[in-house]
């Protein structure tokens, strides 16, 4: 990614071999599914980094994104997204090389990264909230890509919506879209068989839309295993329904008793 040759080093790690391939797909859409505490939000934020390094340099030298992120809520996004997000995006920072503005009544975070070819990653990131969005909330925003977190919480209509915000940004001098990537990308634990998530990527497959899933939290394949206790599936288990085993153990999409997969206020990627 950036850790061998960057100005800084942001110390990144691909947790795994899914992770890896999620990262290097070209795919317009992609979705990273997995047992709870594997990596799969933590991936994503390193992808938004790596993704708009990877944007062509314009004359200016810079590689312009715009970001989409969509969770399920303001509280959500504060618990889940933000701290892992602020690890490698310092809110403020007025480094010569790596300028950052967060504006917290808007929930927009401004971003300038020298890279060590002295171009610039220039990016631009809106966080929103999927349960106040309507068709309003998208106006006026000419995105490049976007982040769905915890996919499977979010309704399809917003990020229907979403969807067509993206290819607007970055423009040419004659207004025209000149980005050499556009897309979306998404993590989730397993949906319900019901779910919107889970018909789009199995019974309803899109050129394009590719789904990426860990292997079981069991296996030896396991991924982000780094900094958990041996047994920590294991003990997972004790007094949880087998259907709740499935889900968040091994990683497999299936009904719940109370009939809803994801409990909203867990992060994967820090409750781990």
């Amino acid at each position: 990614m950036f850790s061998q040759n960057a100005v800084f080093d942001f110390n990144y790690t691909v947790a795994g071999p899914v992770i890896r391939e999620f990262h290097e797909t070209t795919a317009r859409v992609r979705c990273l599914q997995g047992p709870v505490g594997s990596g799969k939000t933590t991936a994503c934020v390193w992808e938004v980094l790596r993704r708009s390094g990877m944007q062509k340099a314009d004359k200016s030298r810079r590689r312009k994104t715009k970001w989409i992120v969509i969770k399920n809520s303001y509280r959500q996004m504060w618990l889940v997204v933000m701290p892992l997000w602020f690890k490698v995006f310092p809110r403020n920072s007025d480094h010569p090389d790596f300028k950052t503005h967060f504006k917290v009544d808007k929930m927009i975070h401004s971003i300038e990264l020298r890279l060590p070819d002295n171009t610039f990653i220039d990016m631009e990131v809106y966080f929103i909230s999927a349960d106040r969005a309507n068709e309003e909330t998208f106006k006026g925003i000419n995105a490049t890509a976007i982040w769905v977190c915890e996919a499977s919480d979010v309704p399809s209509g917003v990020i229907n919506m979403a969807t067509t915000r993206w290819a607007r940004y970055p423009e040419d001098d004659k207004g025209d879209y000149c980005g050499t990537w556009h897309g979306m990308i998404m993590d989730t634990n397993p949906p319900d068989y019901d779910d919107w998530l889970y018909k789009m990527f199995q019974e309803h497959r899109k050129d394009g839309w590719i789904i990426f899933k860990q292997p079981s939290g069991l296996s030896p394949q396991a991924e982000n295993m780094r900094g958990k206790a041996s047994t920590y599936y294991q003990d997972l288990m004790p007094g949880k329904s087998q259907a709740w085993i499935d889900i968040f153990v091994h990683g497999k999409e299936g009904f719940t008793l109370e009939g809803k997969v994801i409990f909203p206020e867990w992060n994967d990627d820090i409750h781990c």
